[in-house]
């Protein structure tokens, strides 16, 4: 790929980030394995790395969530990182 085109990239997702970052809330939803997980995960760190501030909640039983997000365990409460 050359530069100018992931220079484009990088910054069409920057402002897709701004855009997501000005709403209140987000859900994701949809079929099982097409990557909501991940990439709610995702977003979450780009939202906290700008400075905002994230509830990241999962229904899920295994840790998949916490390991995305740099996590050893999720825990049943509500966490400060």
């Amino acid at each position: 790929m050359c530069a100018g085109v992931a220079a484009d990239i990088e910054s069409s997702l920057a402002a897709t980030i701004d855009r997501l970052a000005a709403r209140r809330l987000l859900i994701f939803s949809g079929k099982g394995g097409v990557g909501r997980t991940t990439v709610a995960a995702m977003l979450a760190v780009a939202l906290t790395r700008r400075g905002r501030k994230v509830l990241l909640a999962t229904t899920a039983t295994d840790d998949r969530l916490a390991w995305l997000t740099g996590l050893d365990r999720l825990q049943p409460t509500v966490q400060r990182s």
